[in-house]
């Protein structure tokens, strides 16, 4: 029974945060579903709505409303409630959300009461994205709600940050397997480089100038440039992969 007026009783049970906590543990180890995470939040604390968003203006992550995943949300323009959300770090409105900010249509589709929007942060502190809870009626909270939301952000920043890193994993996976191979596609036209080039500098090397076969300097010419050409390609193989973006150009 909460016997202190000035603070609000918690929406959430105890019991029912733990098992919220222990059911939701798997999305911080499997591959991130957001929907399943905002439906998990929604089940939780008995919202009508929970979207997750990126810090980026794209659409969002998931939207889970009125118990079913939606699809086709465009991002909240500027002077939303989301964006109060990454101003603060945190906003809460206990009723009037619709009316509190007017052009902003999400509160009318996804609960025009109450809401509770939390940021998403990395391990540096970095502004990842938000998690934002509407609901149609009044929305009140204890600290222990806010405990508990902030648990659910930490899940999904953790996945956040796996999504991002993914990209350079797979970079640094392809680069690895080309090490293997890379020692020997490079040893071997360079070791014919060398010896062509030191065949060269032998014959050219001689007093009797006239006494050269031209035909031969042409062909260990031509073996060296062939080689280097080679070793030229695998060098531009391997920048492709640290730089997949850049134009390499045949440079």
């Amino acid at each position: 029974m909460n016997t202190n007026p000035s603070v609000p009783p918690q929406r959430v049970s105890a019991e029912k945060a733990l098992q919220a906590l222990v059911a939701s543990s798997a999305f911080s180890e499997g591959p991130p579903d957001f929907v399943a995470l905002a439906r998990r939040v929604a089940e939780t604390f008995e919202v009508t709505s929970v979207v997750l968003v990126r810090r980026e203006s794209l659409p969002p992550l998931a939207v889970w409303s009125r118990g079913q995943a939606h699809e086709g949300f465009v991002p909240a323009p500027f002077g939303t409630l989301l964006a109060e959300v990454f101003e603060r770090g945190l906003h809460h409105c206990v009723e009037g959300a619709e009316a509190s900010r007017p052009g902003d249509e999400w509160p009318r589709r996804l609960g025009r009461g109450g809401f509770l929007g939390m940021t998403l942060k990395g391990v540096t502190g970095e502004v990842l994205g938000a998690i934002a809870l509407y609901e149609d009626g009044p929305l009140e909270v204890g600290p222990s709600d806010l405990a508990l939301l902030d648990v659910f952000a930490l899940r999904a920043s953790v996945a956040l940050e796996r999504q991002r890193e993914q990209p350079l994993a797979e970079r640094l996976a392809k680069l690895t397997a080309l090490t293997f191979s890379v020692g020997f596609e490079i040893k071997n036209p360079l070791a014919y480089v060398r010896a062509n080039l030191n065949y060269l500098s032998e014959e050219l090397a001689r007093q009797d100038a006239s006494a050269l076969d031209l035909t031969e300097l042409r062909e260990a010419v031509g073996q060296a440039l062939a080689g280097a050409e080679r070793i030229r390609t695998v060098m531009n193989h391997i920048t492709s992969i640290l730089y997949p973006r850049e134009e390499q150009g045949g440079k």
